[in-house]
């Protein structure tokens, strides 16, 4: 029996021998560092491991973002 696909899921993808991560609207996060994929029998974790920028409040990161 096929596991039923979860829209509202992230969902993982190997793509050039490495794990991808996209969120429900299309977007594949970028710059993964490290996955650990955990797959279970009606769906997956995965641990992630990202370079990110670093901010006080999510007010800055939306000001910077739109700069």
């Amino acid at each position: 029996m096929a596991k039923e696909f979860m829209k509202v899921f992230a969902t993982v993808f190997v793509e050039n021998g490495a794990h991808k991560v996209m969120l429900p609207d299309g977007h594949v996060i970028s710059h993964l560092v490290q996955t650990v994929t955990d797959d279970g029998i009606d769906s997956a974790t995965v641990t992630m491991r990202m370079v990110c920028n670093v901010v006080a409040s999510k007010a800055e990161a939306i000001e910077k973002y739109n700069q």
